[in-house]
């Protein structure tokens, strides 16, 4: 009885295990260099020719900046205030061969901002101030995920390539107020990697088969302990 009990909770167990890995995913990476300044990259993908139907085309879009610098130096005995002082890049991924659109009729992945700031601050007779650029190229992340709409998959599938078309621009800027301030800007370095997932449902058959694979390990490992 104790015996059946187990082969039992193995057998629910395992079906869970096999509902739990039930979709099947495709990945692709295509990665953008350490570039300073302004950047344009085409990004080439595979199209979804698999045989099950799709559930999902998931676009993460990584982006790292670092390095850069943004200098004030105040030639006047009037003191200065800096304010709103950002230094970064503005990232962009567009395409001409597919649509990139999460069903709110925008891109999600257009012009996303990576940059540090700098709090308000008063800048003295000829004082200097800096703000720069982490030197770690793994310090200063930002991360957009999204699905692509339903609507729009047709232009994923099939047995042909489309192209996403990388852009980067460099970001820096800030109020100045009084003074008589110069400000200089060096350029930050970016990187960043794109992923395509596509998720797929497997067929019943496909299920089944992974539920029996399941159940023979099941069994065959419960019949070698009863034997010793």
């Amino acid at each position: 009885m104790k015996a059946s009990r187990l082969w039992c909770v193995g057998v629910i167990f395992l079906l869970l295990i096999s509902s739990a890995h039930a979709n099947l995913l495709t990945v692709q990476t295509n990665v953008v260099g350490h570039h300073e300044g302004a950047r344009n990259e085409t990004l080439t993908f595979d199209q979804y020719d698999g045989e099950l139907p799709l559930e999902s085309i998931r676009i993460t879009f990584t982006t790292w900046m670092h390095k850069g610098a943004l200098e004030w130096t105040n030639n006047s005995v009037e003191t200065a205030t800096i304010e709103d002082a950002n230094l970064g890049i503005r990232t962009s991924l567009t395409s001409g061969d597919v649509t990139l659109d999460d069903g709110s009729g925008d891109n999600p992945w257009y012009r996303r901002p990576n940059y540090i700031t700098l709090d308000e601050f008063e800048l003295g007779a000829f004082q200097y101030a800096v703000l720069p650029g982490p030197e770690s190229n793994l310090a200063q992340r930002v991360e957009t995920t999204a699905y692509i709409a339903s609507a729009y998959w047709d232009d994923f599938i099939g047995s042909g390539t489309f192209d996403l078309l990388y852009n980067s621009e460099p970001r820096f800027g800030s109020q100045i107020t009084g003074g008589n301030v110069t400000q200089t800007h060096t350029p930050a370095w970016g990187n960043a990697v794109v992923v395509i997932t596509y998720t797929a449902i497997p067929e019943p058959s496909t299920l089944a088969l992974f539920g029996l694979t399941g159940l023979t390990a099941f069994w065959w490992r419960r019949r070698r302990n009863v034997k010793t």
